[in-house]
């Protein structure tokens, strides 16, 4: 009876917490699409009147390096990267769904520590007929 009592005072809490998502994530949205079209104005104004930098207030927009990078062989980089051990053109980064699976079938990897831990995770009930597209 007292964990039927406690189950349903903590269900309450959830309902209230998914409530105020709710209401943020419908506000937040329409923010984040006003904040883009804004942006985007500005842009149009600044490159048509020819300005790199502008200044209010409250902030400063200016126009950044923004460099992206798409390798289409990898096997020829890292052939590269080896031959001419350019190993500063790598990031340190390690997958970690691929590192665990090899783990758990028995590879012993040197210098790799791994720690599992928790965190409370909430994960909104669907209404019927709601797509994921719709949350």
């Amino acid at each position: 009876m007292i964990d039927d009592e406690i189950d349903a005072g903590l269900a309450a809490q959830l309902e209230s917490l998914q409530a105020l998502r709710a209401k943020r994530d419908a506000v937040m949205a329409g923010l984040d699409d006003l904040i883009e079209t804004k942006r985007k104005l500005l842009d149009a104004a600044m490159r048509n009147a020819n300005r790199q930098t502008v200044k209010c207030t409250t902030a400063t927009a200016y126009y950044q390096k923004d460099t992206r990078i798409e390798v289409a062989d990898w096997n020829a980089v890292m052939d590269y990267v080896y031959k001419n051990k350019a190993w500063d053109v790598l990031q340190k980064r390690i997958a970690p769904a691929a590192l665990e699976l090899r783990m758990k079938n028995g590879a012993k990897i040197a210098g790799v520590t791994v720690t599992n831990g928790s965190k409370l995770a909430i994960r909104s009930v669907k209404e019927k007929g709601e797509s994921d597209a719709d949350s």
